[in-house]
């Protein structure tokens, strides 16, 4: 075997290992974010059922039981929300997979946490007919929110902040 053909096996084995580790990595994160977000859902809302009540400056605990998408949209329409729902999680699915190769572990995390978010809101979706809402913001009028919602907003966040910083070391 040639030298060259012996760096090039080398390097493929690199980008098969590096690709390999990013998709354990997806699996795992997004399993874990799954796990804990239906974990601490149904803990709290258990909580709250038996009395637990906060109300503070900052937040309230009120149970909301919310059948249309963000800012209860499309609510009468809850088959359009659970379609878009699954394209959604497929399509980040699909992109994330198919550019594990380029994409940095911050972005397979993002993608991860995103993934969750939609995953658990449809799954509620899908076997309560609704999601289940509880965390009311006192401070601004907001609508009620829950972790899947969180966890989409802040994978959506992270995803935001590596484009721009991306765009901004290519222009420098």
């Amino acid at each position: 075997m040639t030298k060259k053909k012996r760096k090039s096996n080398k390097a493929e084995r690199i980008v098969e290992s590096s690709i390999t580790s990013k998709m354990i990595y997806l699996i795992v994160t997004l399993v874990f974010f799954v796990l804990a977000n239906m974990y601490l859902t149904d803990l709290l809302l258990d909580e709250m059922e038996m009395g637990l009540t906060v109300v503070n400056s900052v937040f309230t605990l009120k149970y909301v039981q919310n059948t249309g998408a963000a800012f209860s949209l499309l609510e009468n329409y809850p088959y359009a929300v659970i379609a878009l729902a699954g394209i959604a999680l497929v399509v980040v699915l699909i992109y994330t997979i198919n550019n594990l190769q380029t994409l940095s572990m911050k972005a397979v995390f993002a993608s991860s946490l995103l993934m969750s978010g939609i995953f658990c809101n449809l799954y509620e979706r899908l076997f309560l007919g609704f999601v289940r809402d509880f965390i009311k913001l006192n401070f601004v009028d907001f609508p009620i929110f829950n972790f899947s919602d969180m966890s989409i907003n802040i994978a959506v966040l992270i995803i935001i902040i590596l484009l721009f910083s991306k765009n901004l070391l290519k222009n420098i």
